[in-house]
């Protein structure tokens, strides 16, 4: 789905860029949260102008992103969310 695209830079992004403690802030702070989000934009929209979804539907998105960079080594990571891209392409 195109509208995802952004999802792959962004869990890379997230491994590349960010630090365990910064992204438990942002799951527990709105405020956190929405400085990664900024962080999130300025990265990944050079180049490809890939926009990452308005409101709480980018939110949440950005939080299961966060959940997998936290709890998974990054190619299991990588795997996880290549599997629900295919499962929500097939929807």
């Amino acid at each position: 789905m195109a509208t995802q695209n952004w999802m792959r830079p962004a869990l890379a992004y997230l491994f590349d860029h960010s630090e365990t403690a910064e992204l438990q802030q942002a799951v527990r702070n709105a405020t956190a949260l929405s400085t990664l989000r900024i962080a999130l934009t300025e990265a990944l929209s050079t180049g490809d102008q890939l926009n990452l979804p308005a409101g709480e539907k980018g939110d949440n998105l950005i939080l299961a992103l966060i959940a997998l960079r936290l709890k998974f080594p990054r190619a299991e990571a990588e795997q996880k969310l290549e599997l629900n891209l295919q499962l929500r392409d097939q929807a």
